[in-house]
This record gives structure tokens, C-alpha cells and sequence, in this order.
């Protein structure tokens, strides 16, 4: 677990853990958990899984698995699904649970510096964009207010954790039924994301961020207008903020990263070109979580990222990412 949310377990944990039979007998239940047997496994669970036990079955869900096997996301859902009969009100349950990691995620100074918090964030983000878009359930402002928190972090240079962060929530809506390219609420959050992307010197991992989502949810760039907020907030100092390059004359390379390079790239990911390998992108108290960024939010996110078409774009994100740019 992370060293900031087992902390945070310690200091604010309000259940109790059940005897050890019960957590072995939970844990097991995840270990063999498959689609093939969802059903006999939800019979095992409610056997003996007992009101008490909800709180810790809740974060033993976030925490101990969905926060660290991104790639059993569908699974568990469809398992909490099975589930939803015998625990009231579950998804409500595990989302608050989820969105209250988040908070302890952003105002962890340890975001800043600890690629393995920055994975865990943009884990929970597609954690919870599964749980709410994916099943066509709309994210309210107030348990997650992603334009304020993209704003906020615009303001305070902040931008590093936050924008791969709400990418990963956004790619939920990839099998929504309802959050589909024209609906009004995604299309306003990817005008943000774009006018974000074209901000003078932003670093190359950032920019590459919408690209990356565009293709992934087959939308051409060219139909995203960016929104025009940025300018109705504090203009963050370009002075060591860490969400700007540092020497964009420094190396002609830089020029790779245009947004004309940039709106390229997605359309021809989404055409299906081969030669293109898309950006990486891995992985509050409800209320008020976008108010975390302001205290003290770290940031310097360091992007996983793939060969780009063209050496100079491949070399202008390293000398970024190790600091040379």
C-alpha cells in the first residue's frame, strides 16, 4: 500500500477489522475470483460477510485491490454488481471510499516526488471513472468537481498529477452509453483538457495527454474546441513551475510538440495508422476535493512514455523527462 494512505489508514481508520477467519476468507474469495465464477463466489461472500464487516469489506475493496490490480477493474465491478442486494447502497459506498483516497492522494506532499503515489492516482482515476461513466452514472461536482481541480491546479502549477489524473477518469466513458462524444458534459471536459494542452511551453508529457484520450475514445481532435476559462483565473508564475518546460529555445527539438504536431498525432491514431504508438497513460470527503490541490499538492508527474513518431519527438520528451528541457 502507499506509504500515504496507509498512514492515513492508521490515523483515520473507522471500522474494525474483523477476526482473522473473515479477512483470510475474503481474500481468498478475491484470489480465485473469475467471470466464471462471480456468482458461486457472491454466495460464498454473503455466507458470512456480516454488517460489521461492510466498512472493512469497502476498503479492503479500494485499497487493497482495486488500487493496486488495475487490470481486474471489470471484473470487480461486475462482482460488486452481484453484490449490490446483500450491501446497501454499495457503489455509493465504494466511491465515497475512493474519492476520499483521492484527497489523501493530492494533499500528500509525497505526489510530487513518489512515482509510485502519482501510478496509484491515475489508478483510482480509472477506478472511478469505470465506476461512474463506464456504468453511465454521472460524476457529481460536489464528491468530484474535475473542472475546478483542472483549474485550480492550472493556477498553482499543479497541473502535473491532475491532468493525467482526470485523462484516466474521462476514459471510463469509452463504454458509456450515455457519455458518449456529443454529450455536453464530456465535450465541455475535453475543451478544458485542449485549452490546458495549448498553454505557451507546457511540458511535452502534459500536452500529449489529450492526444492520448482522443484516440483512445476515437474522437478526432479537430471537433474539440477549447474552452476559453483560463483566462478568468489567477495566471500561475512561469517562474520554476514545474508544469513548464524549462528552456524551450534551448533545442529546436521543441517544436515537436505543436499543437498542430500534436492535433496530427490523434487523428491519425484514431485512424488506425500504424506507425503511431499513443502516449502511455497509467494509471473527498467528497466535498471539496479540488481544494486539495491548494494544500500542498506535489507535482513533476513523470509520464510513462513510448516512442513517438519521429526521433525529435522522442528526444525532446526524454531531455523533459530527465531534465534537460
Amino acid at each position: 500500500m502507499s506509504p500515504t494512505l496507509e498512514a492515513a489508514s492508521k490515523n483515520n481508520q473507522d471500522f474494525e477489522t474483523p477476526e482473522d477467519a473473515v479477512c483470510e476468507k475474503i481474500s481468498f474469495i478475491f484470489n480465485n475470483l473469475s467471470s466464471a465464477t462471480l456468482e458461486d463466489k457472491k454466495d460464498q461472500l454473503v455466507e458470512f460477510l456480516r454488517p460489521e464487516h461492510f466498512s472493512y469489506f469497502i476498503h479492503y475493496v479500494v485499497v487493497k485491490r482495486a488500487l493496486n490490480e488495475a487490470n481486474h477493474h471489470d471484473l470487480y465491478i461486475q462482482f460488486l454488481d452481484k453484490l449490490t442486494s446483500h450491501i446497501p447502497k454499495l457503489f455509493k459506498l465504494i466511491l465515497d471510499k475512493s474519492f476520499e483516497n483521492v484527497q489523501i492522494l493530492l494533499s500528500s506532499d509525497k505526489i510530487a516526488t513518489n512515482s509510485s503515489e502519482r501510478v496509484l492516482l491515475r489508478t483510482l482515476g480509472a477506478w472511478i471513472g469505470a465506476l461512474t461513466l463506464g456504468r453511465n452514472k454521472p460524476i457529481l461536482a460536489r464528491d468530484l468537481d474535475l473542472k475546478k481541480l483542472l483549474l485550480d491546479a492550472y493556477t498553482r502549477g499543479r497541473l502535473s498529477p491532475v491532468v493525467p489524473f482526470v485523462a484516466k477518469v474521462l476514459v471510463g466513458s469509452q463504454s458509456s452509453k450515455v457519455f458518449v462524444p456529443s454529450n455536453p458534459w464530456l465535450k465541455a471536459m475535453l475543451s478544458i483538457l485542449k485549452e490546458i494542452s495549448q498553454v505557451e511551453d507546457l511540458k511535452l508529457n502534459l500536452k500529449f495527454e489529450l492526444p492520448s484520450l482522443l484516440a483512445t475514445l476515437k474522437i478526432d481532435g479537430k471537433d474539440i474546441v477549447p474552452s476559453n476559462l483560463l483566462k478568468d483565473v489567477q495566471e500561475p508564475s512561469r517562474l520554476n513551475n514545474p508544469d513548464i518546460r524549462k528552456s524551450p529555445q534551448a533545442s529546436p527539438r521543441s517544436s515537436a510538440a505543436s499543437p498542430d504536431i500534436a492535433n496530427a498525432y490523434s487523428n491519425r491514431a484514431i485512424r488506425g495508422d500504424q506507425d503511431i504508438n499513443p502516449v502511455l497513460s497509467l494509471g473527498a470527503t467528497t466535498t471539496g476535493i479540488s481544494t486539495s490541490v491548494s494544500s500542498g499538492l506535489g507535482a513533476g508527474l513523470s509520464s510513462g512514455l513510448q516512442s513517438h513518431a519521429g526521433m525529435g519527438m522522442s528526444m525532446a520528451v526524454a531531455d523533459e523527462q530527465y531534465g534537460y528541457g
